[in-house]
């Protein structure tokens, strides 16, 4: 995710922004970076098989 930070920070610097300034507003504009990293982590993790395993304990424990 911190490529996608510097690619928007280098496109402001670009266009005349100071570095600081680019970077800032960079940051800003890709909003809550942990936010994004747990959405992506789960997204690409194991955490369908976690919730599918609670899925399936649940109907277990319903049946009985």
């Amino acid at each position: 995710m911190r490529i996608h930070v510097e690619m928007a920070a280098a496109a402001r610097r670009a266009g005349g922004m100071p570095e600081r300034e680019a970077q800032t507003a960079a940051l800003r504009s890709f909003g809550n970076a942990t936010f994004a990293a747990e959405q992506a982590r789960e997204l690409w993790g194991w955490t369908w098989l976690d919730r599918l395993g609670q899925d399936l304990r649940y109907a277990f424990r319903t049946l009985n």
